[in-house]
């Protein structure tokens, strides 16, 4: 009885690890293009607290969390816990409906993705073998 040794890496493998990459940069160049050039958000706040947070979970496919943390970034900028000189109820408008627009974005993705994880491979167990 032979037994065949699964390969770590195939031929079509190249394929799925450039179009998965190339997905990735994608989404990260649009978010990143929305929020300094349309709603005009700082480079700071872009590249120090959205972005990196975003997409850890965007490569993780977690849309769900992506929405959720962009949710909470929305409620403590209108109350003015983060980005405004002080605490107080619409201190940054602009910045609060930017978080938001950003967790309606994900939450789409979220909820419309089509993603899925593969099912786990089940192998059978091996077979005796009687000892010489």
């Amino acid at each position: 009885m032979t037994t065949k040794t699964p390969s770590w890496w195939t031929s079509g493998d190249w394929n799925a690890f450039f179009g998965f990459g190339t997905n990735i940069l994608v989404n990260l160049l649009v978010l990143t293009g929305l929020l300094r050039f349309v709603l005009k958000m700082p480079d700071a706040i872009v590249f120090g607290r959205i972005l990196p947070a975003m997409g850890a979970f965007i490569v993780g496919r977690d849309f769900a969390k992506a929405a959720a943390f962009a949710a909470v970034g929305a409620v403590l900028t209108f109350f003015g816990f983060m980005h405004g000189e002080a605490i107080g109820i619409g201190r940054t408008p602009m910045v609060a409906l930017a978080y938001l627009l950003v967790a309606g974005w994900l939450y789409g993705c979220a909820r419309y993705s089509t993603a899925s994880s593969p099912a786990p491979v089940r192998h059978a167990p091996p077979a005796a073998v009687p000892a010489d």
